[in-house]
């Protein structure tokens, strides 16, 4: 259990600020506002965000 809680640390230690840049790129906010990606999220149609080639550029942001 120690061993996780230290991996588990280092990882969200790592991907926090990838998080919030994300929250405060101006495209997460496109994104968000979107009704044709929130009627996808509502309608459980998760494919169509990762297809969206404005959802793609915002992560691969985010990853580097």
């Amino acid at each position: 259990p120690r061993a996780f809680t230290m991996e588990l640390a280092a990882a969200l230690a790592e991907v926090g600020p990838r998080l919030a840049a994300i929250r405060g790129d101006p495209a997460f906010a496109e994104l968000r506002d979107d009704p044709a990606v929130q009627a996808s999220l509502q309608s459980g149609n998760t494919l169509a965000l990762l297809r969206d080639p404005r959802f793609r550029a915002l992560v691969s942001r985010a990853a580097r």
